[in-house]
């Protein structure tokens, strides 16, 4: 009640996420650049505290705002993305913290994969995969597992945060195998 429908991909909201996708590119060319580790490290981590201090700079004028995806949502976002980067390349590149990085390099090696998987399985799991609930009918099966197994064993908030956990494992047990035997399915 008393919410306003708005298309939140109209013309406005497309041109900051093309901005996303150039922060996300330049992000790139630093990172492939020929510069040194140390250079390239200083430079991202200033670019990165540069948009992040622009956004919330503009935040007084045009608010934070990802259902908007307002300039000051695609700064803040774009410059902590950059500050993330930077934070990792220190740790793995640079100071050699690799041993951790185990189920990203599983995850990154079929990301595209994983994600049409993901997104097929919600799907599925939305319109035609079948769960039993308590009463003994059948239901959706994201509904029946939420309603039988994670809202009533975790709670409401918790249990949307096991529900995507036991998710995300899920889908790196499946891609381990792939992984293993060095398949990559390009998309």
């Amino acid at each position: 009640a008393g919410k306003v429908a708005f298309d939140p991909e109209g013309l406005l909201s497309a041109m900051p996420s093309v901005v996303t996708i150039l922060i996300g590119l330049w992000a790139g060319f630093l990172v492939k650049s020929p510069k040194s580790l140390e250079s390239k490290m200083a430079e991202i981590a200033a670019i990165g505290t540069i948009l992040t201090l622009l956004g919330i700079a503009w935040h007084g004028m045009l608010p934070i705002n990802k259902a908007l995806w307002t300039p000051s949502y695609v700064l803040v976002t774009g410059g902590i993305g950059m500050l993330i980067l930077f934070l990792l390349t220190w740790m793995i590149d640079f100071k050699g913290w690799k041993s951790w990085t185990g189920p990203f390099v599983v995850y990154g090696s079929n990301a595209l994969f994983v994600y049409c998987l993901a997104e097929f399985w919600a799907g599925a799991m939305w319109t035609f995969i079948k769960f039993p609930n308590p009463n003994g009918e059948w239901t959706l099966a994201y509904l029946g597992l939420w309603n039988s197994i994670f809202q009533p064993t975790f709670g409401d908030y918790f249990g949307s945060f096991m529900f995507a956990i036991i998710h995300v494992v899920g889908f790196w047990l499946i891609l381990i195998p792939l992984y293993k035997k060095k398949i990559f399915i390009k998309i």
